[in-house]
């Protein structure tokens, strides 16, 4: 499918839900997963992709393709990119600490940080020649714990506090 939808447009927001035909086991896999992490807020790993049978367009592709039956796409940074790559673009790791800084085009080791959306996809297409390893915590799943053993601290962790985007946030 992947292939096909590559062949007819390199514009993945002309593939559509309705035009990106997945097997219907594979459909149902991939709703399981989302069920699964908002039941859960946790995380679901799906192995064998054909990795090394696409060209990276063919793959990128099959990425929207399947975000598609995930949720809804929304913009990674200001440049309103829907689909990012995570790569060491030669960028020195001091510009990740930047206002605007985006780690992820950085050899530099990533804070922990919150990816604002209710699903997160990774695609991992190569490994890494060097770290990627990630580390997950669940803040929501946190702070349900804190509350279950420390129910006095249930007012406090319901409080609104700052919070910042870096620099990619809307003025106001």
């Amino acid at each position: 499918q992947a292939r096909l939808a590559a062949a007819r447009s390199d514009d993945m927001l002309s593939i559509e839900r309705r035009t990106f035909r997945l097997p219907e086991g594979v459909v149902q896999e991939l709703a399981q997963a989302v069920a699964k992490t908002q039941k859960d807020h946790g995380l679901v790993l799906i192995r064998k992709l054909p990795t090394r049978e696409l060209s990276e367009l063919e793959f990128r592709v099959m990425c929207w393709g399947m975000g598609l039956y995930m949720g809804i796409a929304r913009p990674q940074n200001l440049d309103a990119a829907l689909l990012t790559d995570v790569r060491n673009a030669a960028r020195s790791d001091a510009e990740y600490r930047k206002l605007n800084g985006r780690g992820y085009n950085t050899s530099a080791e990533l804070d922990f940080h919150i990816d604002s959306g209710d699903v997160v996809a990774l695609f991992c297409r190569r490994t890494s020649k060097a770290g990627g390893r990630s580390l997950i915590a669940n803040s929501l799943a946190i702070c349900e714990q804190l509350m279950a053993e420390q129910p006095a601290l249930a007012p406090l962790l319901r409080q609104a506090f700052p919070f910042s985007y870096g620099g990619y946030q809307v003025d106001g």
